[in-house]
């Protein structure tokens, strides 16, 4: 089983709670190791090179979706790899890309990383490359050197953690009690196909569909039984981004002091701006508007609900087109060219150049025939004649991250 898949596999275990946003940590895959490995044949004890290259780390990828509404597939803070590119081998046999990982979003949704960076995602991005692949050591095989004992490390994969808001939830909110209607109400609106039925809990998740018009699709949300204390309290955080509020009732019901109790406790947790409005699911004859002191659809008026939503839907300004470019990580620009930073104090000479970082991780730097060619490295890249310019004394520990070599 791939790791794309238990991801998915997992999210399916989830509790599907709405959400519109969400912080979740992305890392690329970390480049596959080169091989050192040399040719062996009858007779010949060493042959020459055959160490291959391995595998590209996956990349993170993210892709918008028109019929995702919401972040509810996600848990807060967590954390998605891409796969590792495989080692090379022996007989110049290179190792395999990793697997990219595929982030599903709403389109037109908002991100913005810890770096700063924003975009509206409104078309596929690689949005965090993975690391390179090392070379094998007949990448190192030259004139001068015909046994090279080095390979490269892969390069590590970028992290990033984003902040993602869905700009595509839900206008409006269908709620009320259980078997009051809601299911019909959304379905004749939308021409969707909710289950209806009459008994309770029909609804057991919230459900979204949408009115298709020229201007902008206007989406609907159906949040089961929210007059049921426990629901209430686990689903009013949605109603805190509503535009409009449709609280189904039944006539019978109308008049019942809890009904005028919870609708109070919704308007006192939801913005001031959001309209509330009653829909009697059962009567088709004129009902005093001043019920509740709220607007009030019944079974032949509810087809207004469309004209009213309408007239409250702005047309949407054009987005600007995704530069992909734009996000991806870039490593952070070393203003001098050194390879190196002293500190004369600790007497330590730390390696910050990345190739050569990833030779001497790839590299089986206990050998001294393997140090002899990686001391060839940094003599080739005048690392030698920089520490002696700056007067640099012998005996100082030259370090390459969790690697130590004594300047001798």
């Amino acid at each position: 089983m791939t790791q794309v898949t238990q991801l998915t596999l997992l999210l399916l275990l989830l509790n599907k709670k709405m959400k519109n946003e969400i912080k979740i940590i992305l890392v690329s895959g970390d480049g596959g190791d080169g091989c050192v490995s040399f040719r062996k044949e009858k007779f010949v004890s060493r042959g020459g090179p055959d160490g291959g290259d391995g595998g590209d780390g996956g990349d993170v990828v993210l892709i918008p979706n028109e019929s995702e509404y919401d972040l509810r597939n996600f848990v807060d803070e967590q954390v998605f790899f891409a796969n590792n590119g495989e080692p090379g081998g022996k007989k110049n046999k290179n190792g395999k890309r990793g697997d990219n990982l595929e982030i599903i979003l709403p389109l037109n949704c908002e991100i913005e990383t810890n770096y700063g960076e924003k975009l509206i995602l409104n078309k596929r991005v690689v949005f965090l490359k993975g690391g390179e692949k090392g070379r094998g050591n007949v990448k190192f095989k030259s004139s001068i050197n015909q046994e090279p004992l080095l390979a490269e490390a892969g390069q590590t994969g970028k992290r990033k953690t984003i902040r993602i808001k869905s700009k595509t939830f839900p206008e409006a909110a269908i709620i009320g009690e259980s078997n009051s209607g809601k299911s019909w109400l959304i379905n004749n609106l939308t021409g969707s196909k909710t289950k209806e039925a009459e008994y309770v809990f029909t609804t057991t998740e919230p459900f979204i569909a949408q009115i298709k018009n020229n201007i902008n699709d206007i989406k609907i949300v159906e949040i089961p039984d929210f007059f049921n204390i426990d629901k209430a309290k686990k689903y009013l955080p949605l109603l805190k981004n509503m535009n409009n509020i449709f609280i189904t009732i039944k006539n019978e019901n109308l008049n019942k002091p809890y009904i005028k109790k919870i609708i109070k406790n919704i308007k006192n947790n939801i913005n001031k701006s959001c309209d509330i409005s009653i829909v009697v699911t059962d009567n088709e004859h004129q009902i005093d508007k001043d019920i509740f002191g709220y607007k009030v659809f019944n079974t032949k008026t509810y087809i207004d609900i469309k004209e009213y939503l309408l007239k409250k839907t702005t047309t949407i300004k054009p987005l600007k087109e995704t530069q992909n470019d734009s996000y991806l990580h870039k490593p952070k620009i070393i203003n001098d060219n050194k390879m190196y930073k002293y500190f004369p104090n600790e007497k330590i000479i730390k390696i910050i150049d990345e190739e050569i970082i990833r030779i001497a991780k790839g590299s089986n730097l206990n050998k001294p025939e393997v140090q002899f060619q990686f001391h060839n490295v940094l003599n080739k890249r005048n690392f030698f004649q920089e520490i002696k310019k700056e007067k640099i004394e012998k005996g100082a520990t030259i370090k390459l991250e969790n690697i130590e070599l004594e300047y001798k």
